[in-house]
């Protein structure tokens, strides 16, 4: 890891606890309950959560249009949603370089 990607977003994570709580409170970021499984699978640790709650996951009973679907905001793209957003840096790989923007958002749907 160079040192400018060690400074990405450099403390980030009380504004990430402080942020979600907020968009708990409001309602914009919605918890599922979930099961943690740790596997190791060819000595690569992965950790697989099981939301069982998401399989009784209602159905819309008439598929959108493609017009209404046109329609839907993309939630990655600005404006973000406030409840959700986090924070945004720029990491730069030397001086004179434009750089990359980066955007943290919390997950509309976690677990």
């Amino acid at each position: 890891m160079s040192s400018a990607t060690a400074t990405l977003f450099p403390g980030v994570g009380p504004t990430i606890k402080k942020q979600y709580t907020n968009a708990l409170k409001t309602g914009s970021l919605i918890y599922t309950e979930s099961e943690i499984h740790e596997v190791d699978e060819l000595g690569i640790p992965f950790e697989i959560r099981f939301a069982p709650a998401l399989a009784k996951k209602p159905s819309a009973e008439v598929a959108p249009s493609p017009a209404s679907a046109a329609k839907k905001p993309d939630p990655f793209a600005p404006p973000y949603n406030e409840d959700l957003y986090v924070a945004e840096d720029v990491f730069k790989e030397a001086d004179d370089d434009e750089g990359e923007a980066f955007v943290v958002l919390l997950n509309k749907f976690c677990i």
